[in-house]
This record gives C-alpha cells, structure tokens and sequence, in this order.
C-alpha cells in the first residue's frame, strides 16, 4: 500500500480508509481491487483470485446474514 502498486485501470492509486487512529480499514470493494490488481500483475493466479473472491464473498455474507443470539 505504502508504494502505491495497488492501481486501477484507470489508473488510480487503491486507498484504503483510514480510521481517526490512523488503521487502515479495507472494505470488500477495496479488497476485490486489490486482488484484480494483484492478477493483473501476475502476482495472482487465476486459481488464486477466485480462492479470494470466494473466501471475500463468505465473509460478507457472514456479516449480513442474520444469526440467532443465544437465549
């Protein structure tokens, strides 16, 4: 992040958000960047991008999906 690799196509520098501490905090948008990214930069295989969009979109689901709290 610190070097700007992360680019998109068109070429803007991937930024994540920054909290008042100063963390990084990444949303799944900005996730999904960066894998595309790093495919587009042979740093990813094709096998490994879908492992990433996979594992991306079963945490969002995980963060929506209604759970029942214990009793």
């Amino acid at each position: 992040m610190r070097q700007g690799q992360f680019v998109l196509p068109d070429g803007t520098v991937v930024q994540p958000s920054r909290t008042p501490g100063g963390y990084r905090r990444f949303t799944t948008e900005t996730l999904k960047e960066i894998a595309i990214c790093s495919y587009n930069h042979h740093w990813f295989s094709m096998k490994k991008l879908k492992s990433t969009f996979r594992e991306l979109a079963m945490a969002a689901y995980r963060d929506t999906s209604e759970q029942k709290m214990p009793s």
